[in-house]
């Protein structure tokens, strides 16, 4: 497995799921981090570049299935519409939010959905856990294909009139994401509000605000003409591109875990990642030690690092599938963020991808066993489609 770290040459801009037109619409905004089919695109771009050394692919033989079968063994077919065969022997991990200091990278995720904050006087005083609290058969009458709610998430702390309970805002570290799969959030801290603007990097275990990793940079574009590629008049428009920050010997990137094909082949590097070809540079860096969580139990929380699609909507075919010997699996609760709209463009066939709806990252699952067995988690991905190339990547604790 290789492990990356890309940082921004300038900014960056990673389209979200809205659509966009010069001179239509006045507005387009970067998400962050990027979807997986962005990277994906970004290493299958860098992969036929490099191919055969100086050779290459030729793209448009590509996306013919013209080029050489190597090339299809590696990283897939523009034209498989096959899940299992897609990406060829491609695998990936992420991307992830990351930070870098002094060829140490550190890994952040968006705030479950399940962690709130007790604030008073705008001042985060602790993080709380929901309990999940048995309602029993009255929502018998919400039954869906086989999906259901035994429970419903409950938070019934509040110490004074001064006092809210809100969801928690923010991204925390591996230390934060081990001590919150472990059932431990009273250990994890709020950020400082004197380190927000400080040029220091984060410090460790602390749930960090979005403006102290990445901020959004307005520029101003003007639509062209499709013929004579000259600008029209009144067709301004504004995007927001995404400015990853940095500070002293400290930067912000994405960190990509590439497994299953010889890519890239230098130890650094330039390339174009996301809308405009804006550069990335990248580095190879040691792996990452594992964010500590549980593999097995009779409860257990699934925690999504990376968006996921789901047949059904909101949950998997079948829970199943993603658990040794296909037990019996049943959904307790969930704490689920706004969908995720997942488009893009299909480059090969000169059309728009199909927009899909995706649970965003930072999402929880409640599961427990059907049976009087434990649950076995299996390792794969936790998503309908797409697991190849980072879809459904999960860390798992236990509930009680």
């Amino acid at each position: 497995m290789t492990n990356l770290f890309i940082e921004p040459g300038d900014v960056w801009l990673f389209r979200d799921g809205r659509p966009f037109s010069a001179g239509s619409d006045h507005r387009a905004q970067s998400a962050f981090p990027p979807f997986p089919t962005v990277v994906a695109g970004m290493v299958r771009t860098g992969y036929l570049l490099a191919y055969n050394r100086n050779k290459g692919v030729d793209f448009t033989a590509y996306a013919k299935d013209e080029a050489d079968t190597a090339v299809y063994t590696a990283i897939g077919s523009p034209n498989d519409d096959h899940d299992d065969t897609r990406y060829g022997s491609l695998k990936l991990g992420g991307p992830y939010v990351a930070l870098r200091q002094d060829d140490a990278v550190t890994r952040y995720y968006p705030a479950p959905a399940d962690l709130f904050a007790v604030v008073e006087d705008e001042d985060v005083k602790k993080y709380l856990l929901p309990t999940p609290l048995l309602v029993g058969a009255n929502l018998e009458a919400r039954r869906s294909q086989g999906a259901s709610f035994s429970h419903l998430l409950w938070i019934a702390e509040r110490n004074s009139s001064k006092q809210k309970v809100e969801a928690a805002e923010g991204w925390l570290d591996a230390t934060a994401m081990s001590r919150y799969l472990s059932g431990d959030v009273t250990s994890i801290k709020a950020e400082n509000k004197d380190m927000r603007e400080s040029e220091n990097p984060p410090r460790s275990g602390e749930v960090v605000k979005s403006k102290r990793l990445f901020g959004s940079e307005d520029r101003l574009g003007i639509a062209l003409q499709s013929g004579t590629k000259s600008t029209q008049e009144g067709m301004l428009y504004t995007v927001g591109f995404t400015r990853p920050h940095w500070g002293n010997g400290w930067n912000v990137g994405i960190n990509l875990e590439v497994e299953g094909i010889a890519w890239p082949a230098t130890d650094s590097g330039i390339i174009s990642i996301g809308g405009e070809r804006r550069a990335g540079l990248y580095r190879k860096v040691e792996p990452l030690a594992a964010t500590a969580k549980v593999s097995k139990g009779k409860q257990l929380k699934i925690y999504f690092a990376t968006p996921a699609y789901f047949e059904q909507g909101w949950y998997p075919r079948n829970w199943g599938d993603f658990f040794v010997d296909n037990p019996k699996v049943e959904i307790v609760a969930a704490a689920i963020n706004s969908p995720l709209a997942v488009g893009g463009f299909d480059l090969a066939r000169n059309r728009h991808k199909p927009v899909r709806r995706y649970v965003p990252a930072g999402s929880v699952y409640y599961l427990k066993s059907g049976n009087d067995g434990e649950l076995v988690y299996n390792g794969k991905p936790i998503t309908d489609a797409d697991g190849a190339i980072g879809f459904g990547q999960v860390l798992i604790g236990e509930w009680r």
